[in-house]
């Protein structure tokens, strides 16, 4: 799964999408059907939007336990 990076400052503003009933249910979908996080989803959207290069990708988080 695909997540940002934590903000290092312990800023806590959200952007929540809840205010748009469609709005949310297109980032959740979205969310699932990329396997990522909406975070990720909304951040990619207001990337592309602004123009913005993601310069290099998030990290993805490997699970612990047991190697298959």
């Amino acid at each position: 799964m695909k997540c940002q990076p934590r903000l290092k400052k312990g800023i806590r503003e959200s952007l929540p999408s809840c205010v748009i009933d469609e709005i949310k249910n297109a980032v959740e979908h979205d969310a699932i059907r990329w396997n990522c996080s909406k975070s990720w989803i909304i951040a990619t959207a207001l990337a592309a939007f602004y123009n913005i290069d993601i310069m290099k990708p998030y990290e993805i988080k490997k699970r612990k336990g047991k190697a298959a």
